[in-house]
């Protein structure tokens, strides 16, 4: 199944795999089938919620505007979109962009790579040798990519993270999810960027009200999270903090509250610091300055982050790379003046010839094959030297055999023929030298010429495989004396063929000679181009000299700051080191009387809230001393209440006549009586104890009832149940008073408590409107700097305006002079490699004439002599297989 689509641009029609190999939240990525020339590219598809107007038109917007290659062919730095895709219907799907493989940067983000990568990534990882150097190289790719996407001054990535990096081994490295940037067109924003990382996102995303835009130091911010990580393997704010920034747990709320882990006061911020980050003492001064510049100092001022470029130079200056430097700086200096022009002679056209031609390079392809041939070798099997080791003992055994079976032979016949004996004895015995023969000829030529071969005979009739050994063997040594005469015969065919050879040395030598003229006289009319180059090119810079000089005395007599600078660079460049200085300094100057100045001219809003907050703190403390009030009359009515229950029980007289009803005289009886023993008031009373019918008094004192009358007593029995339960009431009372007490005081204690927190969050809103008073006023006159320094840049960039538009003119007037020169440079070099490559056709054609007369010296690497060399070959290796195999 596939897909089928259009392209806006050349109306191809385009067939994708209908399966995306790759999704996300906005789109899925198809690769493509047809047609052939599109399958370099990946096409990606929007989701349908996704497919509007706006996104069209942002695609639209990113294909004209590209950003910039500094080489034809070199490896994309950035995924560009290169053609937006149509359904049949015309609907908008997508867009076409370069195909990239490689490995996300992430995973140089993190403290080991994974095991499963190859050889060519392990290199990368932290504990290898030379690791960092090769990180540095790939942070100086990674920032001048994006040096280069800020030098347009049109887009801002804005989600730059490490898994929109794709890397390959080399080093090489290129940004995808390219349309999801921010676009600013003639300097105001005109697509704004839909996502954005948190843990790579600057400071300045959790302000309130967060930004509408993002300038070009947020990327800064990233750029500088990811270099770190990738440098040291660990996010800078991955630490754990001590109070009050110990329950902030997520690297985002570190960002917001600028907790780098190297921050000046790290001590006091924090309580664990992981030991991938002793690292960072190991990088450079300057590199860590930088850091120090993106994390603390730019936490409060975005524009004191350093840019891509600065970060290419302390790379660079860390790496030490003459070569690297130099390629950088040539880059910037042609940025400088975006005029094309023709570069020297010598710098754009080829040599004549990148190496020198050996004599043998101009002979015919069979004789090169005859000069190059040598003999082939076979590898000899270890078996089979065994085996060679194995002959020679069996030799030596073989001359011990003979000796020992000659002795045995010559004591049988002496034993078996005495007549001999005595003969020897008697009469040959008696001359010495007859003596000294025969035991020469006894025991050395007899054993030696005779019994070996008797004893070979014997020893192949007990081992008949020992025969077919033999055999092999023999064999073998044929084959290798029939590939000694072939390597004989060819090597003395190759003598003769190089003698023969020899006798063309002197034209070669004169084709060099002539070469080396025509080469000579090239490079000295290159010469003369580059001089004549080189003198355009200081007339150039005559007229440059003489049109930037009033342009630049006007500047610096309008900005009598940038008196140092020599020109517009430099002058851009000193214009942001002083605002910078400016605003550090605006940022630690003591507040004086323009701060109360500006409060006082505060917007109303700021009035407003000051007023609010003092009259809600007004009101709160009004608040709670009516309820101090409140409770203080509510505890003295429930006091006054409880004192007015207790007042019936201490009067005896009214108490009597309401709970006993006895008759008046009675009861003042009793009651006088009671009185008379010292009983005047239930307060005096401790405890009463019914069946001893005793009263106990607080002092001590006892009054028994029974001391009374009978009927007193049955009187004072029916008062002390009365008085019992009066007692109970009035112990109940007293707790009430006493609940009452605890009730009130849990009250205050509240409104106490409630003022003690108050106090502080009163003190702590005014200290935060106080602050963002403070920091309302810092960034009013730091955007007063940033406008007055906005204003002296404006002023330098249209002095180079002037400039540009001058030296233009020049260089339009100037413009045949390179042109022609250009010319001269390319009929030169056609003219001598014309020159040269005639000569050499011309020598190689009569050397080729002269090599058909010698072909008979060809005659012993005929096909057939090969094919024969071949099979003896064959036939050899064939043996030694055997041979090997042969257990002896």
């Amino acid at each position: 199944m596939t897909l089928v689509c259009y392209a806006k641009t050349t109306k191809d029609k385009i067939q994708l795999q209908r399966k995306p190999f790759a999704s996300g939240g906005e789109g899925s990525l198809h690769r493509i089938k047809s047609p052939t020339h599109w399958r370099g590219m990946v096409a990606k598809i929007y989701h349908r919620p996704k497919r509007t107007k706006e996104r069209e038109e942002k695609i639209a917007l990113l294909i004209k505007h590209p950003p910039e290659e500094f080489q034809a062919g070199q490896w994309p730095s950035f995924v560009w979109p290169q053609d937006i895709l149509l359904s049949q219907s015309g609907q908008f799907l997508g867009f076409v962009m370069p195909f990239v493989q490689g490995k996300k940067l992430e995973l140089l983000c993190l403290p080991k790579l994974p095991k499963k990568l190859n050889a060519n990534w392990q290199r990368l990882a932290l504990d290898q040798k030379n690791s960092r150097d090769l990180r540095l190289r790939i942070a100086f790719n990674l920032s001048l990519a994006i040096y280069r996407m800020h030098q347009q001054d049109r887009y801002v990535l804005v989600d730059l993270k490490p898994e929109n990096v794709i890397l390959q081994s080399n080093g090489q490295l290129a940004l995808v999810d390219m349309d999801s940037v921010q676009v600013h067109k003639n300097g105001q924003l005109k697509f704004m960027a839909p996502v954005a990382t948190p843990e790579y996102s600057a400071p300045e995303y959790y302000q309130n009200p967060k930004p509408n835009s993002f300038k070009s130091s947020w990327d800064s911010f990233a750029l500088a999270v990811i270099l770190y990580k990738l440098l040291l393997g660990i996010h800078p704010y991955a630490a754990s903090a001590l109070p009050p920034h110990d329950q902030l747990v997520s690297l985002h709320q570190k960002i917001e509250a600028g907790l780098f882990v190297h921050h000046p006061e790290a001590k006091r911020l924090f309580k664990i610091i992981p030991p991938p980050h002793q690292e960072f003492l190991q990088l450079s001064t300057s590199l860590q300055t930088l850091f120090m510049h993106s994390f603390v100092e730019g936490h409060s001022l975005p524009e004191l982050r350093p840019l891509a470029e600065e970060w290419c130079w302390a790379i660079l200056e860390e790496l030490k790379d003459p070569e690297l430097k130099q390629r950088f700086q040539q880059m910037l200096l042609q940025q400088d003046l975006q005029f094309k022009r023709l570069r020297r002679p010598s710098d754009i056209l080829p040599p004549l010839e990148q190496l020198e031609k050996k004599w043998s390079d101009y002979l015919p392809q069979d004789y090169k094959m005859a000069l190059a041939w040598q003999m082939p070798q076979l590898q000899y099997p270890k078996s089979v030297q065994q085996i060679n080791i194995q002959s020679n003992m069996d030799s030596w055994g073989n001359f011990i055999l003979s000796i020992i079976a000659t002795i045995v032979t010559v004591a049988a016949l002496l034993n078996s023929f005495p007549a001999i004996y005595q003969w020897m004895t008697r009469d040959l015995l008696q001359y010495p030298f007859w003596q000294i023969m025969l035991i020469i000829q006894g025991f050395f030529a007899f054993p030696i010429l005779i019994f070996p071969f008797t004893l070979h005979g014997i020893h192949l009739l007990i081992n008949p495989q020992r025969l077919k050994w033999k055999t092999l063997k023999k064999n073998a040594q044929a084959q290798q004396k029939k590939l000694d005469q072939w390597h004989k015969k060819l090597e003395e065919a190759k003598t003769n063929l190089l003698q023969v050879l020899k006798t063309e040395l002197p034209n070669f030598q004169t084709l060099e000679t002539t070469s080396k003229a025509i080469k000579q006289s090239y490079l000295e009319g290159l010469q003369k181009l580059d001089s004549a180059f080189e003198k355009l090119l200081a007339q150039e810079q005559e007229h440059k000299a003489y049109i930037l000089a009033p342009i630049l005395t006007q500047l610096q007599k309008e900005l009598p700051l940038l008196s140092p600078a020599h020109d517009f660079k430099s002058a851009l460049e000193i214009l942001r080191k002083a605002e910078q200085d400016q605003l550090i300094d605006n940022q630690q100057e003591e507040l004086g009387q323009d701060f109360h100045q500006f409060k006082a001219m505060a917007q109303k809003e700021k009035r407003l809230a000051f007023e609010r907050l003092a009259t809600e703190e007004k009101h709160f403390l009004s608040y709670i001393q009516e309820q101090r009030e409140v409770l203080q009359d509510r505890q003295k009515q429930d006091i006054q209440a409880q004192h007015d229950n207790l007042s019936r029980f201490n009067n005896l007289k009214i108490g009597h006549k309401q709970h006993l009803h006895l008759r008046a005289r009675e009861g003042l009886r009793l009651i006088l009586k009671l009185n008379k023993a010292g009983f005047h008031s239930m307060s005096q009373l401790k405890e009463i104890n019914i069946p001893k019918a005793q009263l106990i008094f607080k002092d001590g004192r006892t009054l028994n009832l029974s001391d009374f009358s009978q009927s007193d007593v049955n009187m004072a029995h029916r008062f002390m149940i009365w008085l019992q339960a009066s007692y109970k009431e009035e112990r109940l009372f007293l707790q009430e008073l006493q609940r009452i007490d605890k009730f009130y005081a849990k009250e205050r204690e509240k409104l106490e408590e409630k003022t003690r927190l108050a106090r502080p969050k009163f003190a702590k809103r005014k200290a935060d409107l106080q602050q963002q008073a403070r920091d309302a006023f810092l960034a009013q006159k730091a955007q007063n700097i940033r406008q007055a320094y906005q204003q002296k840049r404006q002023q330098v960039r249209q002095a180079q305006q002037m400039f540009n538009k001058k030296m233009q003119a020049i260089l339009d007037e100037r413009s045949p002079l390179y042109q022609t020169l250009e010319e001269e440079a390319k009929q030169l070099h056609k003219k001598h490699k014309e020159q040269l490559d005639n000569l050499k056709h011309l020598h190689q054609h009569k050397l080729h004439l002269q090599l058909q007369e010698e072909k008979h010296l060809l005659r012993p690497w005929a096909p057939n002599n090969l094919t024969e060399i071949e099979t003896i070959l064959q036939k050899k290796a064939k043996l030694e297989q055997q041979l090997s195999a042969y257990k002896s």
